[in-house]
């Protein structure tokens, strides 16, 4: 919506409801029922091909008569308090309360029930600017977000609504994340009857997404097919969403069905893209807690080499969560003892932030070289900027020539900044303490 438009959505829940005109909301009535109870035939004849058809599930019942009238009653009071000039500061917590709940009033209201909504603000001669004149945009802007089914119904029963295309796309968008089985049969239907809207290409990730959800073997093939016929070498984060995969089963079942097309030679190519997308788009999201599910998903599914790249791209986060568990967990990967190791890696990260609160992780790793490797990194880009605490961790190294290696740079770190401290540091050393 444009910014003007954007800033009378931010009234919906304040809208002003009047008495509704008898007429015209009969044929409302009418015109829904049609829509809704239709065959397939007459409900398709005709149709705007960029319009949907009836909803793949039933509608919601509407509500009584006071239901609807206690909804009225909100919003014109909710209406009188944003336009006066009080403002909403002056608010009282009832107020506040009737105010907060309307969205799930708006819920519960069937397709006929917000037409009606909708005629009645239209009607009301109190609403005024900035209300007046985007009647059904304010109410589909709530609409489409608690109730994406029911409003794909509702942006049929009105063809001449602005912004049809947007409130489309939220709805169905909305729509693919609370029910992506529902979603699905309606855009497959929608396809069937050659609806333009499923050709465009930021609803055809949409949905397969909300597939790859469902059935991930099905939207697994379905891509290589596109990819078949529609070859890339740029990004493929665009061809679906990994990231609105809801839960840990659905991510594990995505990488298996990828693990079982990669199978097939003919396919093999397209579908290691398609996995190093996915990969990707998971490294981002499994820095965050809950960190059990996220190593565990890691662990089964994930090559060696998948591992190591989510644990080199995470060792670099400075403000990783719960860096102790991470520290611990990449302690267990079989990987080269060399420069490139995460825990490595993670330990100049952790050495260069100019706080001590970051190395408590450290003093749980098991005893041995990767350990002593990793306090010996840390320690050199420490000692640059805190010699001090680079040194009080430098002779926790056992005796050697790791160890010797840390204590000169330490020393001379510190020599730059406190000649007298670093030759004490040097003289205990010596000294054998």
């Amino acid at each position: 919506m444009k910014a003007t438009q954007l800033l009378t959505a931010a009234a919906i829940l304040a809208l002003g409801i009047g008495i509704y005109q008898y007429r015209h909301l009969k044929e409302l009535h009418l015109k829904v029922a049609a829509l809704q109870n239709a065959s397939g035939d007459s409900a398709e004849a005709g149709r705007d091909p960029r319009s949907p058809g009836r909803s793949a599930i039933a509608p919601a019942a509407a509500p009584a008569d006071d239901q609807v009238a206690g909804i009225k009653d909100r919003i014109v009071h909710s209406l009188a308090l944003m336009t006066a000039e009080r403002g909403r500061a002056s608010i009282s917590p009832d107020d506040q309360k009737a105010f907060e709940a309307i969205p799930g009033m708006i819920r519960g209201l069937s397709v006929t029930a917000a037409l009606e909504l909708i005629e009645s603000l239209k009607a009301d001669p109190s609403v005024g600017p900035p209300v007046r004149g985007h009647e059904a945009e304010l109410i589909m802007e709530t609409y489409v977000q608690v109730n994406p089914a029911q409003a794909v119904i509702l942006i049929q029963s009105l063809p001449d609504i602005a912004e049809r295309d947007h409130y489309l796309e939220s709805a169905f968008q909305a729509w693919s994340q609370t029910d992506p089985a529902a979603a699905i049969a309606w855009f497959e239907k929608e396809t069937a009857a050659g609806s333009s809207f499923t050709t465009a290409k930021g609803e055809q990730s949409w949905m397969r997404t909300a597939q790859a959800r469902v059935d991930p073997v099905k939207a697994v093939a379905g891509m290589v097919r596109y990819l078949h016929a529609q070859p890339t070498d740029g990004p493929l984060r665009e061809l679906f969403f990994t990231d609105r995969m809801k839960s840990t089963s659905e991510k594990r079942g995505l990488l298996s069905a990828l693990g079982a097309a990669a199978k097939k030679p003919e396919d093999a190519e397209i579908v290691a893209k398609l996995r190093n997308q996915v990969i990707n788009d998971l490294t981002s999201s499994f820095r965050k807690p809950p960190f059990e599910e996220a190593t565990g998903l890691i662990d089964s599914e994930f090559t060696l080499a998948e591992k190591l790249y989510f644990a080199r791209h995470i060792a670099f986060d400075s403000e990783l969560e719960q860096p102790g568990k991470w520290a611990r967990w990449m302690a267990k990967i079989e990987a080269p003892l060399d420069d490139e190791h995460p825990l490595i890696l993670m330990a100049r990260t952790c050495g260069a932030k100019t706080t001590r609160s970051y190395d408590a992780w450290l003093e749980d790793l098991p005893e041995g070289n990767l350990r002593d490797m990793a306090i010996a990194n840390f320690c050199f880009e420490l000692s640059s900027h805190d010699p001090k605490h680079a040194a009080d961790w430098a002779i926790r190294i056992p005796k050697g020539s790791i160890r010797q290696s840390v204590i000169q740079k330490v020393a001379t770190d510190w020599k730059a900044r406190d000649p007298d401290a670093a030759a004490a540091f040097l003289a205990a050393q010596a000294a054998g303490k």
